[in-house]
């Protein structure tokens, strides 16, 4: 596993869905209260919708997280992984042009003779002709 991974951990997902659960059920609890404090309604209602809305994107985000293996170790991470390690041995194994030019020409020694002008000379004949 990958300590420099740009995915959370998967316990770090289960805690951040766990405060989105505990915001939540301190929403509620402050919802069903509302009426025995010295609170202003306003100021209260601010603070329930913030919990609330905090809450539930926690829970959502690291559901979806979870869900498409955006976490450490998981499947997306394991293909950025090998996206890195591939472009790394890209990187490590690229030619040198002049070792590949001496490579190619040292490899061809004759020209074929299907490649070979025709000494004829039935290729001006052709050219006249036009």
């Amino acid at each position: 596993m990958n300590n420099n991974s740009r995915f959370p951990t998967k316990i770090n997902l289960i805690v951040r869905a766990v405060v989105g659960v505990y915001l939540l059920y301190l929403s509620y609890g402050l919802y069903h209260d509302r009426g025995v404090g010295d609170i202003q309604p306003v100021p209260l209602a601010l603070i329930i919708a913030a919990f609330t809305i905090i809450g539930v994107g926690l829970i959502v985000y690291s559901g979806y997280l979870f869900l498409k293996g955006k976490y450490a170790g998981g499947p997306a991470d394991i293909e950025v992984e090998e996206n890195e390690q591939s472009a790394q041995q890209m990187d490590d194994s690229t030619l040198d042009f002049k070792d590949a030019e001496e490579a190619v020409f040292t490899e061809v020694e004759e020209i074929p003779e299907a490649l070979q002008p025709d000494e004829s000379g039935s290729d001006e004949e052709n050219k006249g002709d036009e």
